[in-house]
């Protein structure tokens, strides 16, 4: 695709590629969209998407569910969308049936110069065959508020037009892949975020009644392109971040609620009505966890100053480099029976995760 026709793309669609979307007066800026105008942009970029099958690449990468050695990445969507898709599990709709996880960060650029065009968070497929874009959003740096809800959406429906351009060759190598059936049929873009992310926007006095504007956007999206939208909340949880060839993982398995749109006024639920309240208890686990990691990075600049990873200060605990991981074992201060302490665990028997100063497998051999 030439510069041109790149640039032709983003000016064509102006309020799909819209980047900004202020907090303050959110409902009015929702209120401002046409449902028709916004579809004509669909429209137009579904027919002037780029497909990667005419340039012979595949949408589907050999992922390996791990974070490759060669590159580091402190995207938190990113390791959340892998630790999802390994969890392997089969997930409830919010209008019934289930949707499994086939792929994350599927490219769908044609050519290495496709401006704005990025990846899509997780793609899966429902138990009716339906392909169903995860467009993925986390809390943003120290809990506050990241991208805004329409921001999330006019992302999820970019995605939705390229899929559909190229609907056929990614239903057939789909299908190659994992089995099963594809639909041709516009696909599902679900909106899947952090209670806490919910939250942040729905507890916002300056943003407005912004629910009802944007269930009222989604109806007219919906009736005049066939692609439907789902909005979910997870049960916070925490991510821990893949690294050297490890693979990211979660806490526990979040159980999913649907964050429901509709009028106030009529009998159907307001958005954020079937929503359960953030749970003080993981905020007050979130504080504790805190507090245990700025005790621990103390005592490990204190104790292994020229011993640590390298890797980043905030949201984990420190961690020793491979070469001094045995470190990490408390031995007694007279220097004796160091060699028979440290030994009592084999290197090839010790976790993966041993370097890391909140190891409980290196602070039972300590005890013990």
């Amino acid at each position: 695709m030439a510069g041109s026709k790149k640039s032709a793309l983003v000016e064509a669609s102006p309020t799909l590629f819209r980047r900004r979307w202020s907090a303050r007066g959110l409902d009015e800026a929702i209120s401002s969209i046409e449902p028709e105008a916004l579809c004509t942009e669909y429209v137009a970029l579904r027919d002037a998407a780029p497909r990667r099958a005419l340039t012979g690449k595949r949408y589907f990468v050999d992922h390996t569910g791990m974070v490759p050695r060669a590159r580091k990445s402190n995207r938190l969507e990113e390791h959340c969308a892998i630790a999802l898709v390994n969890l392997g599990r089969r997930w409830p709709r919010p209008g019934g049936g289930w949707f499994r996880l086939l792929d994350y960060q599927v490219p769908l650029k044609a050519l290495r110069t496709d401006a704005r065009i990025g990846k899509i968070d997780l793609l899966g497929v429902t138990d009716g065959g339906r392909l169903i874009i995860v467009e993925l959003k986390v809390e943003g740096r120290s809990g506050g508020r990241s991208d805004a809800p329409p921001a999330a959406l006019m992302e999820g429906l970019r995605y939705a037009a390229m899929v559909e351009a190229d609907l056929e060759a990614i239903a057939l190598e789909a299908e190659h892949r994992f089995g099963d059936r594809i639909a041709r049929t516009p696909p599902i873009v679900q909106l899947l975020a952090p209670q806490a992310w919910w939250h942040a926007w729905l507890d916002l006095p300056t943003a407005g009644d912004w629910g009802l504007a944007f269930f009222r956007l989604v109806e007219g999206i919906e009736a005049r392109t066939g692609v439907t939208v789902e909005c979910l909340a997870h049960e916070d949880s925490e991510v821990t971040y893949g690294s050297d060839g490890w693979a990211p993982r979660l806490d526990r398995v979040p159980a999913l609620c649907p964050v429901r749109l509709g009028d106030k006024l009529g009998d159907k639920l307001g958005i954020g009505e079937a929503l359960p309240a953030p749970s003080a208890d993981r905020k007050g686990a979130a504080v504790y966890r805190d507090t245990i990691h700025r005790t621990l990075w103390s005592w490990a600049d204190e104790q292994h100053g020229n011993e640590l990873d390298g890797g980043r200060r905030t949201g984990r605990p420190p961690v020793l480099r491979s070469d001094a991981a045995e470190k990490n074992v408390l031995v007694p201060p007279d220097g004796r029976h160091v060699a028979e302490v440290r030994a009592v665990i084999a290197k090839k028997q010790r976790h993966r995760h041993f370097a890391s100063l909140r190891s409980s497998q290196a602070l039972a051999q300590s005890v013990f």
